[in-house]
């Protein structure tokens, strides 16, 4: 059979029907020579399917070593802090195979895996006193509450990030010393769908007398009664140190401003409004570079302004209610199967993983072994969360 030969790449190829009917009695190896293209460029045009393609290199993050580096990035794992070599050094000694970081970089991108920063879990964080904070709270409005914090900030900070030229470091001059280290006390009220923020910046060391002082100059919050929200930093309510300086007891100064103290629940930050709040201010101090005691002052002045024509209901709702909410759905573990359906998907999927192994297509493969390292996680869970909440019973119902 006859066929034009062509020794130039772009000459045009026949329609997909005739290469096929070429390929009844011709190699296709023979046609890509005949027409001077490569046999993968034959392939694409005649449209053969991909399966049929030789395989390229095979996958160094596969199996085990893909689970691993799921479950190192997983919510709440314990090795989420370590950096991407520390991943490569591990996943090299335990299953003996030699991974880059740029490689793990670039599975973690296509993974949607990234590097942020760490929401602290207290392990001394008890639930059952989440739960009554809740109970106490529960039927009462967010215009109910005011909330309570401090924090410091330190003159002569140096600026963390800079611009530079490609392949050389951002310097900038940074003083030897952090200097002086300032506090600031925040007393929010969230009234009629505007912030009312008493503060106080000071070099001096909080402690109960100062922070004495403060209440007592702050001002009225309105005559209905409200609670005021506060961690159990020791100076907050001191019983025995006020009675030695001569003080009124925290409730009763409290009362005077027609305010009821409202403990959090020990190592409990996420429920305090303040924090929130405090986050924005120490941003935009950050972005001012208040270096001096005026500017810092200045600088904090601007933002009480900004923040007492804003509406502070929402980081009063954002710890309140979605932060509480979220923090007791994870700890009670409220899954909507029973334990026997559970057991049977259970079974499923592990069937689905056998046959995916053999015939399925790769990225099917990973979908479904993912989902069965999901439900190891979670049944991990379900057997710690019993032991804390003493269920005995197996129904997630």
């Amino acid at each position: 059979m006859a066929y034009p030969y062509c020794s130039n790449k772009n000459c045009h190829l026949p329609n997909p029907q005739v290469l096929k009917e070429l390929n009844k009695e011709i190699k296709w190896e023979k046609i890509a020579q005949a027409y001077g293209v490569s046999e993968r460029t034959i392939y694409r045009h005649a449209k053969i399917s991909k399966r049929k393609l030789k395989r390229g290199r095979k996958r160094k993050i596969d199996g085990k070593v893909r689970d691993k580096l799921l479950d190192f990035t997983a919510y709440r794992s314990k090795d989420n802090i370590l950096t991407q070599q520390e991943m490569a050094d591990l996943i090299q000694k335990e299953e003996k195979v030699i991974i880059s970081q740029q490689t793990i970089s670039r599975f973690l991108i296509k993974r949607k895996r990234t590097h942020k920063k760490i929401t602290p879990f207290y392990q001394e964080q008890d639930i059952k006193q989440v739960k009554k904070f809740r109970e106490t709270i529960k039927n009462l409005p967010l215009s109910q509450f005011s909330a309570i914090d401090e924090c410091h900030f330190y003159l002569n900070e140096s600026p963390r990030y800079g611009y530079a030229p490609i392949g050389q470091d951002a310097i900038s001059p940074a003083p030897g010393s952090k200097g002086g280290s300032y506090s600031l006390i925040m007393w929010v009220k969230n009234k009629k769908g505007k912030g009312m923020i008493n503060w106080k910046l000071t070099d001096e060391k909080v402690n109960t007398q100062v922070f004495h002082d403060f209440l007592d100059k702050v001002k009225s919050l309105g005559e209905e009664e409200d609670y005021l929200i506060m961690d159990n930093a020791s100076f907050h309510r001191a019983p025995d140190k006020r009675r030695e300086l001569g003080l009124p007891s925290i409730e009763k100064q409290l009362s005077l401003k027609n305010s009821k103290p409202l403990p959090l629940p020990a190592r409990s930050p996420q429920l305090n409004p303040v924090e929130l709040i405090i986050n924005v201010v120490r941003h935009n101090i950050e972005k001012s570079r208040s270096w001096t005691p005026k500017k810092l002052r200045d600088s904090i002045s601007e933002e009480m302004k900004k923040l007492n024509k804003e509406d502070l209901n929402k980081f009063f709702k954002k710890s309140l209610q979605d932060n509480l909410l979220k923090l007791i759905n994870e700890e009670d573990n409220l899954w909507a199967i029973s334990w026997e359906n559970w057991e049977r998907m259970k079974e499923l999927t592990n069937k689905m993983n056998e046959l995916a192994s053999k015939s399925m297509h790769h990225r099917e493969f990973e979908v479904i072994s993912e989902i069965l390292l999901v439900m190891n996680e979670v049944e991990k869970k379900q057997e710690h969360y019993s032991k804390i909440l003493n269920i005995t019973d197996t129904n997630f119902e």
